[in-house]
């Protein structure tokens, strides 16, 4: 385990959660690049949040690393407009 994360990162964390931690967000692209696709996972367990980022290949010829980081995060909200085509209802 890596100091201050209470869980073994290894690929397996791609798709499953630790024991008594549930995913708040993800999957989510963080970035593209040609060859590869950045993702996180934002899992917690009830009092601490953790963003795990890995890679994909883009393609099925596509090698990505196995590796799978994990650093503690914290929630921020965040305010976003979004514009429709159809006026506002009072």
């Amino acid at each position: 385990m890596t100091p201050d994360i209470p869980f073994e990162i290894n690929s397996g964390l791609i798709w499953d959660n630790p024991d008594g931690f549930r995913t708040v967000s993800g999957p989510d692209i963080c970035d593209k690049a040609r060859w590869v696709t950045y993702m996180r996972r934002v899992i917690s367990d009830g009092t601490k949040y953790y963003s795990l980022e890995w890679e994909e290949g883009n393609t099925e010829y596509q090698d990505a690393s196995d590796e799978v980081s994990a650093k503690e995060v914290w929630p921020h909200v965040v305010q976003v407009i979004e514009y429709k085509d159809t006026p506002n209802e009072v």
